[in-house]
C-alpha cells in the first residue's frame, strides 16, 4: 500500500512541476510525449501483426528517442538548465518563396539594449514589430556574436505574446 501511495505522490508532484512550467515548454514536452505514444502504438501494431524485427524495430527506436527527449527536456527545466530571454520583436525575416519565418530579431535589456537573432526551425506565426517574445534555451546553447548583436541557432521553445497596439 505504501508503494502505491508513494507512486501517486510522485506523479502528483511531477504534475505540479509540469503545470508550473511556461506554456511554450509544456506544449513542446506534450508534443514529444504524443509522438512517443504514436510510435509506441505503431510498434505494438507491427509487432502483433507481423512479428518481424525489421518492421517493428524502427517504431520502437523512435518511441524511445521521443520518450528520452521529453524526459531530458523536463529534467533540464526542473534542474534549472533552461533559461529564458525576453524582449520585444524588432525585425522578422521571411523565406523568399514560401514566405515562412526564417529569423526573428528581438531587443532585450542587459546593461543596455541588445539584439538577439533567433533562427527559426519550423513553422511559427510571424510576430509583428513590438510583440513580446520569450525564447527558452539551454544554458549550453552556443551564442554567436555578429555586428554587435547575438545569434542563436537552437532553442527549446519560443513564446510570442501580442502586445496591445495604442
Amino acid at each position: 500500500e505504501k508503494e502505491d501511495g508513494a507512486c501517486i505522490v510522485r506523479w502528483s508532484a511531477l504534475k505540479k512541476i509540469f503545470e508550473q512550467l511556461p506554456t511554450a515548454l509544456q506544449r513542446v514536452i506534450a508534443q514529444r510525449i504524443a509522438a512517443a505514444a504514436v510510435f509506441t502504438l505503431c510498434f505494438l501494431v507491427t509487432f502483433c501483426s507481423f512479428g518481424d524485427v525489421y518492421l517493428f524495430l524502427p517504431s520502437l527506436l523512435f518511441a524511445g528517442f521521443f520518450t528520452m527527449s521529453a524526459i531530458h527536456l523536463l529534467l533540464s527545466c526542473i534542474t534549472g538548465d533552461c533559461i529564458s530571454v525576453s524582449g520585444t520583436s524588432v525585425q522578422t525575416e521571411k523565406t523568399a518563396i514560401r514566405k515562412r519565418l526564417k529569423s526573428l530579431t528581438l531587443e532585450y535589456e542587459e546593461d543596455g539594449p541588445k539584439n538577439l537573432t533567433v533562427f527559426i526551425r519550423g513553422r511559427m506565426k510571424c510576430p509583428e514589430v513590438g510583440d513580446a517574445v520569450t525564447v527558452y534555451l539551454s544554458k549550453k546553447t552556443p551564442v554567436y556574436g555578429c555586428d554587435g548583436a547575438y545569434r542563436i541557432y537552437s532553442y527549446y521553445a519560443v513564446q510570442i505574446r501580442k502586445e496591445a497596439q495604442t
